[in-house]
């Protein structure tokens, strides 16, 4: 079952410049410290820029998925962008949003989230699906 679907895409251009404006402060109110060190691992300065902007993008489509928004109940932190060990993205959610999640769904049930990432020179773009499935089922 559906529970949302989200979707951003992310100028590149405005964000640099608001990386710029607010530099690491900013990168520290956005991203985790997983999130930073996979994108500052990134040799080129784009490669790096679009690492953070599809992150960024990712955080937003949830938030959309999810109904609330960042704000006052969530914040950028509280959502992770990872990778598997195959490189895929994946979604991970402090301990606030799950219980928010599990408000929403049938009890018996758990969220899988699912996460596209891309970036095309000087755009980011992010899609995320909640799912839920029966508990037995699924990772």
């Amino acid at each position: 079952m559906i529970v949302g679907v989200g979707t951003d895409i992310v100028s590149l251009e405005r964000f640099k410049t608001k990386l710029d404006q607010y530099n690491e402060a900013l990168l520290n109110r956005l991203f985790t410290p997983i999130e930073q060190e996979k994108a500052n691992h990134c040799h080129c300065e784009l490669t790096k820029l679009g690492a953070y902007a599809k992150r960024f993008a990712a955080k937003e489509a949830f938030s959309k998925a999810l109904g609330t928004g960042i704000g006052q109940n969530i914040s950028w932190t509280d959502i992770e962008i990872v990778n598997n060990d195959q490189g895929a993205p994946q979604l991970r959610v402090s301990d606030n949003i799950k219980s928010y999640i599990y408000q929403l769904i049938p009890k018996g049930y758990k969220p899988i989230f699912h996460v596209s990432l891309s970036d095309e020179k000087m755009v980011a773009l992010a899609f995320v699906v909640i799912e839920a499935v029966p508990a037995a089922q699924g990772n």
